[in-house]
């Protein structure tokens, strides 16, 4: 399961037009989170405004998405899930190796 980190590999204007991704890809936006291939500027500024402002179906789920993100998120700082200690910075928090359980792999190969 992912602890601190969802790579997401597409096409940000295909993504863009599902009500579920769009929501992501606003909230990571939003959040500064969004890394990758350069977004057109009419696509930049339709994931950076309030999803609530428009008025067609699809964005009907993006705000109790991109609410419930920020639940999660509080969520896991309170019980320390997440590598948010320095965000601003941009560093992340120190790693405990025990916290991770590798596979066992066969050696008798």
């Amino acid at each position: 399961r992912a602890k601190a980190l969802l790579i997401v590999v597409g096409n940000p204007l295909v993504l863009s037009q599902d009500p579920h991704w769009g929501a992501l890809m606003r909230y990571c936006v939003r959040h500064s989170a969004y890394t990758g291939a350069a977004l057109p500027d009419w696509l930049q500024a339709q994931l950076r405004t309030d999803p609530g402002d428009e008025t067609n179906e699809s964005s009907t789920a993006a705000p109790a998405v991109d609410n419930g993100m920020d639940a999660m998120l509080e969520a896991l700082r309170k019980v320390s899930l997440t590598c948010e200690a320095d965000y601003e910075s941009g560093e992340a928090a120190p790693v405990d190796e025990d916290d991770y359980e590798t596979p066992a792999w066969r050696s008798d190969l």
